[in-house]
């Protein structure tokens, strides 16, 4: 056969082969030689026995055993050592581990049913995600009234714990009466300051502002403290639950209940100091050794959550919650409130306060947390697009109706955009600035809601994050801000009628995370920081004239805050004084032209979102100094305007409304303790 070579052809084609039996051959080779204890570099003791492994094997399989093994060639200051080759696990089954260890030789289970929940369990200690799938999907198929709260006690992947607790909330009945929960720890929690309109809220919202307190209050995860007795707590107007036993109300004084309450925990109290000082002369002079919990190996969050609940009589509720990654029974009872006598016959004695402005149904929260994002208002609803979470710039878009307290996906963003702000002109909304965690953006985006699409419209003049935007005339003006490590006192203005961007007067400072609003014909720049340092100055731009002039300052030095037109007045909210997220808000009056303090959120918010929407000022979503926030609350110019809400206001109804007109009158309490704790204990057993 002849071959002709042709020397001016180009390269010749690469060769292409994939052995599908070679990964195959290859794990069965390499668990070949783990029997035969070849070519292993590391012994594993759990329990009585030592096997020979191979770190790269376990390290593919497990990010547990990965980290393990890199930490073990660390000497702590980032050097390379000799590594580590004998490791013991303590706290691992045996058995569950060899189950574990032949699957990341071969990746086979076979695993009798009854060895399956404790598989489970070691396969998500040693982070080995499939497997750890796997007996989740099997477990779920033998759930059963008996043996379903042991499996949700050790359930940690999201998907499997829902589908338990939907197991649960389905036999709640025979769960109950199941031997596993008589054995739960039990938390009782008796309500009062409770009134009409509470009892037609749906239960599991009084559930979960029982849950919030009992966060707040376990001291270094100690439920006992909560179990020893019956919790009294006292239910304000704004949905928060306070411990009755640490409040001095007048009214208060004179419940029955409260008043037991107060005399039984101050003796609980007393018992336990004692107990305490004897132990400590009991170990005075022991010595203990102290462990240290490195970094990269955090405590994992545990759990809070309600799994399943139901209502078991009359303003009476039992469930089954998380408390900190305890399974636990609690009961909660919260007291109806007589009808009210004459106005002219009541008597201030044995009476509480009744004036509630809200309801128990919490805020709907966003779909995914965000921080550095765009909220304006269109259409009657709260706009919310962009922003970023954990780093991870995002693209999608949502819209708010508070007459239905929901949020609807809309048309994502053309791209990932954070720490930018966006403008609202004739019904439409301006995307302008921000980052799309590779580079500032120079593009600007309009929404249509029309059509419920994006299009673009002229570039900015720079690529800016952070800047600050405004609205003054049906103009956007864009403040400041940073381009790379750079902060600007650049600013900028865009006329949609022509699709033109000019120039303006610079600021008098160059600032970024800038709050900036078009009040009384013009532009305020408030707070801000040049990353060295977090200001408490203002600057006041008159379009008129074209200039900047220092306005009055505010109280605290504040960055990423939120700032909106509420009541008349200039409300900025939040933000962050250089070291950590703020919960207060300051005030501009036009008339005196100084800021004052105003009230202060329930939750600390750096970069959230603020904006005014039918009388009520909503701050959104943000960051905490620990986490960015899906939540949001309101001040509520119909009520106040001087307290902050995360619950839906009460219906104007005629009968709210009478309720609320009442605000000044108590509502009796007459029940005793013993009675409670009769009550509750029936209902838990």
């Amino acid at each position: 056969m002849e071959v002709h070579v042709n020397g001016n052809s180009g390269p010749s084609e690469r060769l292409k082969h994939e052995e599908e039996s070679h990964y195959g051959q290859m794990l069965n080779f390499l668990n070949l030689f783990r029997k035969k204890r070849q070519f292993c570099d590391a012994k594993l003791v759990v329990g009585a026995t030592e096997i020979d492994v191979h770190r790269a094997v376990l390290s593919s399989a497990s990010n547990y055993f990965l980290e393990m093994f890199r930490k073990s060639e660390e000497d702590g200051m980032g050097s390379v050592r000799a590594p580590q080759t004998v490791f013991k696990l303590k706290e691992l089954d045996p058995v569950s581990f060899q189950h574990l260890l032949d699957f990341m030789y071969t990746g086979r289970l076979d695993v009798p049913a009854e060895e399956v929940k404790g598989l489970y369990k070691v396969a998500t200690m040693l982070k080995m995600e499939s497997a750890a799938r796997a007996c989740a999907r099997h477990l779920v198929t033998t759930l059963t009234p008996e043996n379903c709260l042991g499996i949700r006690n050790i359930a940690k992947e999201e998907e499997f714990c829902r589908q338990i607790n939907h197991f649960i909330e389905e036999n709640i009945t025979e769960v109950t009466n199941s031997k596993k929960f008589y054995g739960l720890p039990k938390v009782q929690v008796e309500i009062i300051g409770a009134e009409d309109n509470v009892e037609s809220s749906e239960g599991r919202e009084i559930l979960k502002i029982v849950l919030k307190w009992i966060r707040e209050e376990l001291d270094d995860n100690k439920l006992r403290q909560l179990t020893d007795q019956v919790n009294v707590l006292y239910l304000n107007q704004s949905n928060q639950l306070r411990d009755c036993a640490d409040m001095d109300d007048q009214n208060l004084k004179e419940s029955l209940v409260a008043q037991d309450y107060k005399k039984q925990k101050k003796k609980t109290e007393a018992q336990k100091q004692k107990e305490w000082n004897n132990y400590q002369c009991e170990i005075g002079n022991i010595n203990f050794r102290k462990f240290h919990i490195s970094p990269e190996n955090p405590v994992q969050q545990q759990e809070w959550s309600i799994v399943a609940s139901y209502k078991t009589q009359d303003r009476m509720y039992m469930a089954i919650a998380m408390l900190n990654g305890t399974l636990t029974a609690l009961s909660v009872h919260y007291q109806s409130p007589q009808s009210k006598p004459p106005k002219e016959t009541a008597s201030p004695k044995s009476q509480l306060p009744v004036s509630r402005r809200v309801s128990l149904i919490q805020l709907a929260v966003l779909s995914n947390p965000r921080c550095a994002f765009g909220l304006k208002v269109i259409n009657g609803k709260l706009f919310a697009c962009g922003g970023y979470e954990r780093g991870e710039c995002l693209k999608s878009v949502e819209e708010y109706d508070p007459t239905t307290n929901k949020w609807t996906p809309l048309a994502n963003l053309r791209g990932p955009r954070g720490r930018f702000n966006i403008a609202e002109i004739d019904g439409k909304i301006y995307v302008v600035g921000g980052s799309n965690g590779h580079q500032d953006i120079r593009g600007v985006d309009c929404y249509d809601p029309a059509t419920g699409k994006w299009t673009s419209v002229t570039s900015a003049l720079k690529p800016k994050a952070s800047p600050g935007i405004a609205v003054l005339d049906k103009k956007i003006f864009v403040i400041g801000g940073s381009m790379g490590q750079t902060t600007v006192t650049d600013c900028e203005m865009y006329d949609p009628a022509t699709n033109t961007w000019t120039s303006i007067a610079p600021l008098i400072m160059a600032r970024f995370q800038v709050a900036v609003c078009g009040f009384m014909g013009k532009i305020f720049a408030v707070g801000g920081t040049n990353s060295w340092q977090c200001f408490n100055s203002t600057e006041i731009y008159d379009p008129e004239t074209n200039t900047w002039q220092p306005g009055p300052s505010l109280n605290l030095c504040r960055r990423g805050a939120g700032i909106d037109i509420f009541n008349g007045k200039l409300y900025v909210v939040g933000g962050n004084d250089g070291m950590y997220a703020l919960n207060s808000t300051e005030i501009y009056n036009p008339t005196t032209k100084l800021w004052t303090m105003g009230p202060v959120l329930s939750t600390p918010r750096a970069n959230a979102g603020v904006c005014c929407l039918a009388n009520r000022l909503y701050a959104v979503g943000g960051f905490d100094s620990k986490r960015f926030l899906d939540n949001m609350e309101y001040l509520d110019a119909d009520l106040g305007g001087n307290e902050w809400y995360s619950h839906m206001p009460v219906k104007s109804t005629s009968d709210d409304e009478s309720q609320l007109s009442c605000s000044d009158e108590e509502a009796p309490v007459q029940s005793e303790l013993k009675e409670i704790q009769m009550q509750t204990r029936t209902c838990a057993s």
